[in-house]
């Protein structure tokens, strides 16, 4: 194992543990909730991770790259996912355009490597599995028939593991075997759980007006983490971080804005304050101010978000655009130079 691919095994994006603190924010969010509802919500969770975790591909894409590696890790028994599993399987599914425009970019922001180290290397992966000829195929299945080269490379390698046609439904039916006969893992779905697993849909970005670079993008989430453990940040822990950056995936803005505003808004929310827990449920002073507006972090964040895509509309384009949302975000006029000003630092620290 090479040094670049050690790097990106080592990158997890998905574990046990994750999937277990998703599920008790779930449990302590929703204790009204049915069960069905709470399995609902956790697939959707794991789903909208791995989604955004990959690199700006198609939903369609991801979706083929999402059902593969949850296929294959139930049938493992394992919930690690690493950057490797996401490298491998994109290069199986994803268009040549999106590897060629998508990947070198994705990879270089995970590892330390040079760019022609990195193309070289997504080379090799593609040449690997272009050149393994497929397994033979079923008679039921020599028909099916695409039309881009996304179904094309998807069904030639869904034919290469068997579940061409019938992918879905495989895929739910082996999850909910295997949770008939659990594993020693941490993890052990409910049945309903895993009968929702594979359900999930992808996210797809929402249209708004900011520019290119403040619209949502993959970021190196343990680099801005350990920076805002450095400034002892409260917004650095569960259920805060993921939920920022969840929201942010939602509404389409880079999670570095949302993250800037709460440096202006209150400093990060210093985790020594004496009120720093109440401070973080409104880390964003919507509706005036935390203390007027105490509400969760997951509320306060889409009014942000959706405050951040309304008062993008309209825009001249010789105005700045986090000036242009300061015109109503905020009474201090100058509120979009310490915004600018935090937003450039987070986009160094997360290179």
């Amino acid at each position: 194992m090479n040094s670049l691919q050690k790097q990106l095994e080592e990158k997890v994006v998905l574990n046990e543990n994750r999937i277990a603190e998703i599920r008790s924010r779930i449990d302590s969010r929703y204790e009204k909730a049915s069960a069905q509802e709470k399995a609902r919500m956790l697939a959707k969770a794991v789903h909208s991770l791995i989604d955004r975790s990959l690199p700006n591909f198609s939903m369609e894409t991801k979706k083929s790259i999402r059902m593969g590696l949850i296929k294959e890790k139930v049938a493992a028994k394992s919930w690690t996912i690493s950057a490797g599993d996401l490298v491998e399987y994109s290069v199986r599914l994803a268009t040549q355009e999106e590897i060629t425009n998508e990947m070198s970019p994705w990879v270089i922001q995970h590892v330390r490597a040079t760019p022609d180290l990195v193309t070289r290397y997504i080379d090799q992966l593609v040449g690997y599995f272009d050149d393994k000829e497929p397994e033979p195929i079923e008679k039921n299945i020599t028909s099916v028939q695409t039309t881009s080269e996304i179904h094309t490379k998807q069904t030639r390698w869904l034919i290469r593991v068997g579940i061409v046609g019938a992918a879905t439904a495989f895929l739910i039916l082996l999850v909910v075997l295997i949770m008939e006969f659990p594993s020693d893992k941490k993890v052990d779905f409910s049945k309903k759980e895993a009968m929702v697993l594979a359900e999930a849909e992808t996210i797809e970005r929402v249209p708004n007006d900011l520019p290119p670079h403040l619209q949502y993008k993959n970021i190196n989430t343990d680099k801005l983490r350990d920076w805002l453990h450095g400034r002892n940040s409260l917004l650095a822990e569960e259920p805060y971080f993921p939920t920022i950056v969840e929201v942010a995936a939602e509404y389409n803005i880079n999670p570095l804005l949302l993250f800037a505003i709460t440096g202006q808004e209150q400093g990060f929310v210093p985790q020594n304050h004496i009120r720093a827990h109440e401070i973080a449920n409104n880390p964003f002073n919507v509706f005036h101010s935390w203390e007027d507006y105490n509400t969760n972090i997951e509320e306060s964040t889409q009014i942000a978000a959706r405050t951040v895509v309304n008062l993008s509309k309209e825009r001249p384009n010789d105005v700045d655009p986090i000036q242009w949302i300061n015109r109503k975000y905020a009474e201090d006029k100058n509120w979009w130079k310490g915004v600018s000003s935090i937003y450039s630092q987070l986009e160094k620290v997360v290179k």
